[in-house]
């Protein structure tokens, strides 16, 4: 009897640890959403105290590191998304991905703005861009890596430390115009229009690295509504946005109400660190006289906050 009463009682010692162990199981065995958000170097952040403006981009999921071509795999994927101002990624199918159960790790990137279908060989792995007089910020954030395990995930982590946001970095380079009026006159002066002639337009972005290749030829202007009136004071005209370069410099046309000024060169000094490089900006003075144009200064600044023409933040 004393034996049977103790068989009975191991018996129902193993029942709640039973199922404890399938409700473990089943929870590990449950998809667990991918919660996403966004950050970068001149944007802000749900860290930061100041907002995004809201944007449009596309993420690439991969299971394997530094692979975006055929996406034809369970858990790799192609989807357009919204950045909120708070930071917060939305899917715009309203779908909610996953990781994948088996716990290996899923990689991303992503790309701004959303690129039109043409635009993606993904056979390649590849988005191009063509920049147009309409002003517009490419953005592209690095490879992040999670998987279905708390304090590997993208977000939501036990120890927020671990959390991996998409980091948007800007491709471009920028110049921000501004103008004054030298040995100066009763008369003002108006600048009408800021070119660059012969600028490598079209990007082809690798989704692996986030390198542009450029190439083409184009002329990229900036024009001013109305144009902008100069005098003594030192006025702001606007920002171009331009691919980087890895040599040489860029030369600027700038056509105003008393003439035209052609080729006018952007130089640094020497001790510049090299120019026009993808996510800086620079600040470009330019001095006018009834006669002449020169640059007089030219200085790294920060990348601003217009909105100029598109709906990408040039933050």
């Amino acid at each position: 009897m004393k034996r049977n009463i103790t068989n009975l009682l191991l018996f129902l010692a193993l029942l709640p640890v039973t199922g404890c162990s399938d409700k473990m199981a089943q929870e590990e065995s449950a998809p667990v959403p991918i919660n996403l958000y966004a950050t970068g170097k001149d944007l802000s952040a749900v860290t930061k105290a100041t907002e995004i403006v809201p944007f449009g981009t596309t993420i690439f999921a991969s299971t394997q590191s530094g692979v975006y071509t055929t996406l034809d795999a369970l858990y790799e994927w192609k989807k357009e998304a919204n950045v909120t101002k708070e930071g917060y990624v939305s899917f715009t199918d309203n779908s909610k991905p996953s990781y994948p159960e088996t716990g290996g790790w899923i990689y991303l990137i992503a790309v701004a703005p959303v690129p039109q279908a043409a635009s993606i060989d993904q056979s390649k792995g590849t988005v191009t861009y063509t920049l147009s007089n309409t002003p517009q910020d490419i953005l592209y954030a690095k490879e992040i890596r999670g998987s279905r395990w708390d304090n590997q995930r993208f977000s939501g982590n036990t120890t927020p430390a671990n959390d991996k946001p998409l980091v948007y970095d800007h491709l471009l380079t920028q110049l921000k115009f501004k103008a004054k009026k030298v040995n100066n006159t009763t008369k003002s002066v108006k600048v009408t229009k800021i070119s660059v002639k012969g600028v490598k337009n079209v990007l082809s972005v690798p989704l692996a690295t986030g390198k542009p290749v450029c190439s083409g030829s184009a002329q990229l202007d900036l024009t001013p509504a109305n144009g902008v009136e100069v005098s003594g004071t030192l006025t702001a005209i606007g920002p171009l946005l331009l691919p980087p370069l890895e040599s040489g410099s860029y030369s600027i046309t700038v056509e105003t109400s008393i003439g035209t000024f052609s080729d006018v060169p952007i130089t640094f000094d020497k001790s510049t660190p090299q120019p026009f490089q993808s996510g800086v900006s620079h600040e470009i003075t330019l001095a006018i006289s009834d006669a002449s144009l020169e640059v007089v200064t030219v200085k790294v600044a920060d990348w601003g906050n217009q909105t100029g023409g598109s709906d990408l933040p040039i933050n």
